[in-house]
């Protein structure tokens, strides 16, 4: 957790790949919530 701050900064460096980055990260936890909402059924 103490290097949370460097990776921080580093990662907002560029923001374009910060703001695909997150991108990515939604669209996983979307997909996921769909699939296992197509599971339940």
């Amino acid at each position: 957790m103490k290097y949370l701050p460097l990776v921080w900064a580093g990662m907002w460096r560029k923001r374009s790949r910060a703001l695909l980055m997150l991108l990515q990260i939604a669209t996983a936890f979307i997909l996921f919530g769909v699939l296992q909402g197509l599971d339940a059924v």
